[in-house]
């Protein structure tokens, strides 16, 4: 409820980052717009193309496609926003802390900290972070199980600080959007294996 979503397709940088996903006419020879998609937690908005639906009948600007796709709406630049309640807006460290005291609570020894994040489906790497002095240690080979928009809401804080992300999404986009805090998420050990890297230099750069 603290959250608020806008896709806004004719931002071109934020805080001299660029963003990606910027146009003035979309895929289908549509006007851009700007759109409020969720305010304060409240869906309010859907992407739309020329494809008409039962509850909205016209495009809204997002129809976009890759070279070998029909268009479809999609994401531009999407700003994800804290509003109201600052008491849920923290610094990095602060945030940090309320991790701990989260852990704390529920009797933990260390919480997870991930730092970067390609996607859900895959393998990360992330920190442990241990309540007794908050020092914090590598941990690898880990993957979210059982993810569903239900995490969501469990979502307990967000930094102040926003951060541009790049997603590999088939048609370019941005995402500008704080840390967050959530109170549980289920992980286990990945089955996956990375990759072995070679045994021995590239014959070329081993001259």
């Amino acid at each position: 409820p603290f959250l608020t979503v806008t896709d806004d397709p004719f931002a071109r940088y934020y805080e001299g980052k660029p963003l990606i996903g910027s146009y003035e006419v979309d895929d289908e020879g549509v006007p851009a717009q700007q759109l409020k998609l969720v305010e304060k937690g409240k869906l309010l908005d859907y992407y739309m193309s020329r494809a008409a639906t039962r509850d909205f009948k016209k495009s809204n600007g997002h129809g976009r496609a890759d070279f070998d796709e029909y268009a479809a709406g999609s994401p531009s630049n999407v700003f994800i926003r804290p509003e109201g309640n600052p008491s849920k807006v923290l610094s990095q460290t602060e945030l940090k802390n309320k991790l701990i005291e989260l852990c704390r609570e529920q009797e933990l020894d260390y919480c997870l900290l991930v730092k970067g994040l390609d996607n859900f489906s895959g393998p990360f790497s992330a920190h442990r972070v241990y309540v007794k002095d908050g020092h914090e240690e590598p941990a690898h080979g880990m993957e979210f199980t059982g993810t569903s928009l239900r995490a969501l809401c469990d979502i307990t804080a967000v930094s102040k600080e926003l951060y541009v992300y790049y997603p590999d999404w088939s048609t370019a986009g941005s995402i500008i959007a704080p840390s967050i805090l959530v109170s549980e998420m289920e992980v286990k050990k990945t089955e996956s294996k990375p990759e072995k890297k070679p045994y021995i230099q590239h014959p070329y750069f081993a001259k």
